[in-house]
């Protein structure tokens, strides 16, 4: 696959220029790889943000995989071999949150301005083989992920806002 031979190349090169670039976790990670678990990574990161990582009411209900093309299957066979962490977490903040989302900067702002505690929804995070790896991929865009970010949280305490 040219794709997995071009990652492992820039995995190589980053490794040889500057020694101890890539932790061994990454390493391992690497050998379990083929390139439908690359591509498969690859479309996950275009229904993420890049901080913050992929939230876990994707997987809610089908409409909402349909809608995203995202498999739950894929997801779980990348955190099994160590991309995505198996633990989810949120954010509790009382200020602004944001997050980058492929090119766009995604904003979590309060709605109240009394009440200024945002609660980020559940999301899992990429582990640290999963941030280095995907720091050499170039996710597309999923086209419907903002439209749906938008829909899913309407009702809770924050707004969304996206910037280029």
């Amino acid at each position: 696959n040219d794709e997995m031979q071009i990652l492992i190349a820039k995995i190589i090169a980053g490794e040889y220029n500057n020694p101890g670039t890539y932790s061994m976790s990454t390493l391992q990670v690497l050998k379990s790889i083929d390139g439908k678990l690359l591509n498969n990574f690859t479309k996950i990161l275009g229904v993420s943000l890049i901080r913050t990582g992929i939230f876990k009411d994707i997987f809610s209900s089908v409409k909402d995989m349909e809608q995203l093309d995202a498999s739950y299957t894929s997801f779980l066979d990348l955190q099994n071999i160590g991309l995505i962490c198996s633990n989810e977490s949120s954010i509790r903040s009382e200020e602004d949150v944001f997050d980058v989302y492929i090119d766009k900067l995604v904003y979590f702002t309060a709605k109240d301005k009394a009440n200024k505690e945002i609660v980020v929804p559940d999301f899992y995070s990429l582990t640290r083989a999963g941030k280095e790896i995907a720091q050499h991929l170039n996710p597309k865009e999923n086209s419907n992920f903002i439209d749906w970010l938008r829909n899913k949280y309407e009702n809770r305490n924050f707004n969304i806002e996206v910037k280029k």
